[in-house]
């Protein structure tokens, strides 16, 4: 089967997400990725691709988000949120109508990252059925910014909050927030 790997690349490229030539292993989940899965790691967002069978579609997709759950926690750690996006191939357009409708509730779910189930389909401009409605990939005219962007101005409360950001993470922030202590 050939693979969009060659698509991705450049897509991903496109926004300053670069291939990663091992995939991190993942000792908290018991998934073992497929032998063909690819993943591709940015600042701000990371992109796994996990093959799949139409029959293995629902398995896929368990197995793909908890792999990928434990990649986002690992990246997140660093106190910097990071998004996820799981692309999930199949080598031919699903058959089945039961195939179709998981495939909505799959695309549909926000649960972890979001996720995009793909297929050849020689109408698409880029010859896959899905991949420009990876959000992170769906615009590959535009590129990582050159420049940083200016910040807004922030009322004070706001500022305050910037600088507990800065200076705890987001996480502590949250919590203190949570707690009531943000102050």
């Amino acid at each position: 089967m050939a693979w969009p790997y060659q698509i991705l690349d450049a897509l991903c490229a496109d926004v300053d997400i670069r291939r990663v030539p091992e995939l991190p292993e993942m000792p908290q989940t018991p998934v073992v990725p497929p032998a063909e899965a690819a993943f591709w790691s940015g600042a701000y967002a990371r992109v796994a691709f996990w093959p799949a069978a139409e029959d293995a579609l629902a398995d896929a997709a368990n197995e793909g988000e908890a792999w990928l759950d434990d990649v986002l926690t690992a990246a997140e750690s660093s106190d910097r949120p990071v998004d996820g996006y799981l692309v999930i191939g199949l080598p031919a357009p699903p058959g089945h109508e039961k195939a179709r409708s998981f495939i909505r509730s799959v695309e549909l779910s926000t649960i972890v990252c979001r996720k995009q189930v793909v297929w050849p389909c020689t109408e698409s401009p880029c010859g896959w059925r899905g991949l420009a409605a990876v959000s992170v990939l769906g615009f590959p005219d535009v590129g990582a910014p050159d420049q940083a962007v200016a910040a807004p101005v922030l009322d004070q409360e706001a500022a305050a909050l910037w600088e507990r950001i800065e200076r705890l993470g987001f996480r502590k922030a949250a919590d203190q927030d949570r707690e009531g202590d943000g102050a």
